[in-house]
């Protein structure tokens, strides 16, 4: 090393080199753009030096540079002179970069052209680079690399800093290698007609130091490494003895990334400008310390929600001290000057010059405190328990505590309301109404110091409303029937019961509400007495839903329609329906369609953990245990279970435990039913009836991970788990035995007509690791239609893959074991199998031999004992996510309501 402090490495000569990089640009597939992807040609590079014959290293990238991101990217380029990248899947993670590795070795001097192809979701980018390849002549050369050693460390990093240094060959290769420092950004110039070159380091706010690893590299010489210790601050190492040392916003700001590590103010820090985040979190507290060393913290300005402070959680090793702060904080619950939840130490700490305004627990110091706070101030914490946002039955003069504490607050009427008097008598409210008062709005703000509330409305109202509540932040509460009925005055509100709600107790009966986009929450309580004769509405508790319903119970439903009817709505849309119990009787004298023990149609939104025990009886189509018809592929019914029965008093079609018709996307996953459904007389013609789902006319829905355990009888084009339908997986039909004297489906209907399958009547698409057991079909005499352990007919190139029979039954003129016909168009049957399946044919045991084929009609026979786990885990059964291992078989893991409601429940009336 010479005096001069220069790092050298021994000098040679080279006449060729080669050109890092010369130009970059980018562009896009213009026929389809992501608008969450755009490359950052700016900070974008290749990386690496390129030399004649020698093969790309891990130093030869394309670090590429973008903003969006956060998906999954297939990166190519096709060979230019030599050099290429091999098709490959990239993660690009959120608004960072990526290093794509070269391959190959350049094969002539020159320029050339790699244009890189980034596809994403279909959508392409193109990066092109150009770059030189240059000739090595003496390869066994070292490399020179020059740079003042002052440069070894470079402390205080907190904007960029430029670091020259020479290099020879002119045009080797300066690159960061791992692991890279947090945070920091390198981006390297070299002139190639000097040598001459600038290293800059650029910190972003997540920087907090480490060391830079380098490598220069030219060809096939040996690489030379370069080692430079950074660091953003100063002084300090961020122990107790030696805390980093904070003179300056961006410092203070690292705490974020430290919060583990001791600070030590040592100047004032203003904050004017900066739009301050919270320091910590709830999950990464902060559990170091701060040594405010006697300095001030000055124009602090926090826009923040809950926990909005300078830190906004302290852990209980945590220590502050010695600081002054000022400036304003704005949140909503837990907004303070110095820390929001505080377990740790405070002393010394000064924060009276903190305008702090919120909704509930503001102070200057700590918003809630678990800890120890010592010679600090102020300390007093405004709070709010059960504020008054909702007073009702003004009729007289009414005085309501405004339940606010420490009482020295003091609150101001901010906005009087109109027709009434209000004034406050220490921390009461006291409201007069004038003549003809009905209703009004104030507003009110509580001050304690420059601690203040933010302006907090109150509705008043002549007549009986809701307990409390808003309705927006805060749910109005309900704990009485004449209170539930007033949901339809604010159908876009927020609703929590209280209490079980008698619906007979009101003066008038029940009148649905017309239309509801709020949220009506029951709290586990029931609403009883859901009763009417012959409605003419939609719905029975409202007409059309596009709100959530949840948390409910309807005991002992007694309801006669007639017209399209659903018991919790008509039409359903956009929300959610979850959590709800109902029972009781449904009945329709309807002639046309639509009748659903839930909703007559959804059309988007969910349906999930449902449970049902109904007894229905109508004369429509479309009826389901839950839904009548389910539209749009935005519909999904889950998790709901079906108990009870459906009695079909005419010819109707599309029929089934849990939802009627489907049509384009639907989905119905996760559902059970043991519903018993009979169509009331020979002849009916009831048909496209299934356990689950009755009947679709198209092919891109889905039924996955649903069973049936009831009875059908007296339809055709029927099935266990489906009448008609698309798209059936990991379903399963389960019976109680296989003999004639307990038959589970039983087919009506004319000899020209009848059929019906254990999953599927009439299947479309894929019918896929389904199950049939214990179960027995049966048909109509003479009938020319198959009756079939799976599937008895087939329609748009269905077929049957992967499914088993096992203990079942087939009675009829044609049985098969799986399919009563070979697979529809492109579809293919595939590696099916029966077990002990009993052959009838008009009722009397056949003498018919099974094909024993896994392509067959009936299946590959097996024996009951080779029925084993990896049996079916060899046929593709997922037995980590959707199936287990029970009592010998095959049990869905998650199939029905599991929902928080008690249902075995009666009504108290």
């Amino acid at each position: 090393m010479k005096n001069n402090n220069l790092i050298r490495i021994s000098r040679i000569c080279c006449s060729l080199f080669l050109i890092l990089m010369t130009f970059i640009s980018c562009e896009k597939d213009e026929s389809s753009i992501p608008v969450r992807f755009e490359i950052d040609s700016d900070n974008s590079s290749i990386e690496g030096s390129f030399v004649q014959n020698v093969l790309m290293t891990s130093l030869n990238n394309f670090d590429l540079h973008y903003t969006g991101g956060g998906t999954i990217a297939t990166i190519s380029a096709k060979e230019a002179n030599g050099i290429y990248v091999s098709k490959r899947e990239l993660d690009l993670p959120t608004g960072g970069s990526v290093k794509i590795s070269l391959e190959g070795k350049p094969i002539e001097l020159g320029e050339f052209t790699l244009k890189m192809e980034i596809l994403i979701d279909g959508k392409i980018f193109y990066c092109s680079q150009i770059f030189e390849v240059a000739e090595d002549t003496d390869p066994s050369s070292p490399i020179i690399f020059e740079m003042d050693s002052k440069y070894n460390t470079v402390s205080g990093l907190v904007s960029p800093v430029d670091i020259p240094f020479t290099v020879d060959p002119f045009m080797s290769s300066l690159v960061a290698v791992e692991p890279f420092v947090t945070g920091l950004n390198t981006k390297v110039t070299i002139d190639k007609k000097t040598g001459n070159g600038v290293l800059t380091l650029t910190p972003g706010d997540d920087f907090i130091g480490g060391q830079l690893n380098l490598i220069v590299s030219f060809g096939a010489r040996e690489n030379v490494p370069v080692t430079i210790t950074t660091s953003p601050f100063v002084n300090g190492n961020g122990t107790v003895e030696s805390p980093f040392e904070i003179n300056n916003a961006q410092l203070l700001k690292k705490i974020q990334f430290l919060l583990d590590r001791n600070f030590k103010l040592t100047q004032n820090i203003d904050l004017e400008g900066v739009a301050w985040q919270p320091l910590g979190s709830e999950a990464l507290k902060f559990t170091g310390s701060l040594d405010g060393n006697g300095k001030t913290i000055s124009n602090i300005n926090i826009e923040g929600t809950t926990n909005a402070a300078l830190f906004s959680y302290t852990a209980s090793s945590a220590k502050i001290s010695s600081l002054t702060i000022s400036g304003s904080v704005a949140g909503t619950e837990y907004v303070a000057g110095l820390v929001a939840v505080n377990a740790g130490t405070i002393t010394a700490c000064n924060a009276s010059n903190m305008n702090i305004t919120g909704d509930n627990y503001l102070s200057g110091v700590a918003a809630k405190n678990t800890g120890t706070i010592s010679s600090s101030s102020p300390m007093d914490i405004l709070s709010f328990a059960n504020f008054p946002s909702l007073i009702s039955e003004i009729t007289q003069t009414v005085t309501k505590p405004l339940n606010y504490t420490p009482a020295t607050a003091i609150a101001t009427i901010v906005k009087a309301p109109e027709n009434a008097d209000a004034s406050v008598s220490g921390s009461s409210l006291v409201i007069t109404p004038k003549t003809g008062f009905v209703s009004s709005d104030m507003t009110i703000k509580v001050t304690l110091g420059k601690i203040s509330s933010r302006e907090k409305e109150i509705k008043l109202f002549a007549e009986e409303q809701f307990d409390s509540g808003d309705g927006v932040t805060n749910p109005f509460t309900i704990s009485k029937a004449s209170q539930f009925s007033k949901i339809r005055d604010y159908t876009d509100k927020k609703f929590l019961l209280t209490n079980d709600i008698d619906l007979s107790t009101l003066e008038n009966p029940w009148v649905p509400i017309t239309s509801f986009s709020g949220t009506i929450d029951g709290g586990g309580h029931q609403v009883k007495g859901l009763e009417y004769v012959n409605i003419t509405t939609k719905g029975g508790l409202i007409t059309t839903n596009t709100g959530n319903i949840q948390n409910i119970s309807f005991p002992d439903i007694n309801i006669t329609t007639t017209a399209s009817f659903g018991v919790i709505a008509g039409d359903h849309s956009v929300g959610k329906i979850e959590n709800i119990l109902i029972t009781g009787t449904l009945s329709s004298t309807n002639t046309t369609d639509i009748l659903g023990g839930v909703v007559g149609e959804i059309s988007g939104g969910q349906i999930s953990n449902v449970y049902v025990n109904l007894s229905i009886d109508a004369s429509c189509g479309m009826i389901g245990g839950i839904a009548g018809r389910a539209k749009t592929s935005a519909s999904i019914i889950s998790n709901c279970t079906t108990e009870g029965s459906i009695t079909i008093k005419a010819g109707k079609t599309r029929i089934a435990g849990i939802v009627g018709r489907g049509e384009t996307g639907v989905i119905i996953k996760n559902c059970l039913s043991s519903m018993n459904i009979t169509a009331t007389a020979t002849g009916t013609g009831a048909n496209g009836v299934g356990g689950i789902f009755g009947a679709n006319n198209n092919d891109n829905m889905r039924i996955d991970e649903c069973m049936f355990t009831g009875k059908i009888t007296n339809v055709f084009m029927c099935g266990g788990i489906a009448g008609v339908a698309a798209n059936m997986r990991n379903c399963v039909t389960e019976g109680q035995s296989a003999n004639m004297t307990s038959v589970m489906i039983t087919v009506g209907g004319s000899i020209n007509t009848s059929s019906g399958g254990g999953i599927v009547g009439t299947g479309k698409g894929a019918t896929e690791n389904c199950i049939v057991r214990n179960a027995s079909f049966s048909g109509v005499t003479t009938a020319t239609l198959p009756i079939s352990g799976i599937v008895s007919t087939f329609q748009n190139n269905g077929f049957v893959k992967n499914s088993v029979v096992s203990n079942i039954l087939v009675n009829g003129t044609t049985v098969h074991g799986i399919t009563g016909t070979v697979a529809n168009g492109t579809g293919i049957n595939s590696s099916n199998y029966s077990s002990d399946v009993l052959y009838y044919e008009n009722g009397a045991a056949s003498a018919y031999t099974p094909d024993n084929s896994a392509t067959g009609l009936d299946g590959e026979v097996k024996t009951a004992s080779a029925l084993t786990q990896s049996f079916y885990e060899s046929l593709g059964f997922d037995f980590t996510n959707i199936w287990k291992w029970e009592n010998n078989k095959p049990v869905l893991r998650n199939v029905g309501y599991n929902g928080s409601l008690t249902k075995s429940m009666k009504s108290k009336r």
